[in-house]
């Protein structure tokens, strides 16, 4: 069993790792967007310090965490039992991985979104997932092998608290998601080693 989500030993797991929850950052057109340059250092920061970039926790997201479990409860009262997961490394492609916020059965995934009110009704209205959402499901479908991933959203107070959108393996796009995200692991990999190296040198001089 790997280790739970939010636990010490998730988090070394996912050290100075490409996840599904910032592969979107990495999926700019501009090779050196500030989302890009950003996840880069903090990367890199993850990897000499051997500690997690620290992440501000805003007031939807915390609202968003407490209620993923009704999510859950709600999304099984309807459909399957969800098992849930880990941090789960990419096959194929070194220091990458993604946490699906559950198994389901032997081909399946979800993914739950719990936003505020506004959002919640638009996804329903449009069917559409933003393109944030839809990267991360994606890399997800891709690290796991799975066939399929729901994506859940989810609100008590909407007049439809639980929609639900099944989405399948784009493979256009994960062949897209995989090239940039071998470029991008290439270059935190060679400037982490100049900062090492560097780092090494300057303490070379007081010895």
């Amino acid at each position: 069993m790997t280790a739970p989500q939010g636990t010490q030993e998730w988090l070394k797991k996912r050290l100075g790792k490409i996840t599904s929850s910032t592969i979107h950052k990495i999926m700019s057109s501009k090779e050196n967007s500030s989302t890009r340059t950003r996840l880069m250092q903090d990367l890199i920061f993850e990897r000499i310090s051997g500690s997690p970039t620290k992440n501000i926790v805003t007031a939807p997201m915390a609202r968003g965490l407490e209620l993923e479990s009704e999510a859950r409860k709600a999304y099984e009262l309807q459909n399957e039992i969800v098992i849930l997961s880990g941090f789960i490394e990419h096959p194929t492609i070194k220091d990458a991985g993604a946490s699906p916020d559950g198994l389901i059965g032997d081909d399946g995934l979800i993914e739950i979104k719990c936003l505020n009110k506004k959002s919640h009704e638009e996804i329903i209205r449009k069917q559409v997932l933003p393109r944030q959402y839809y990267i991360q499901i994606q890399f997800q479908l891709a690290c796991t092998q799975r066939l399929w991933c729901d994506f859940v959203a989810y609100h008590p107070d909407a007049d439809k608290p639980l929609y639900v959108q099944r989405i399948k393996p784009e493979i256009k796009l994960i062949k897209e998601i995989h090239e940039k995200a071998l470029v991008f692991i290439s270059e935190v990999e060679e400037k982490y080693r100049e900062m090492k190296k560097r780092n090494s040198e300057e303490l070379y001089k007081y010895l």
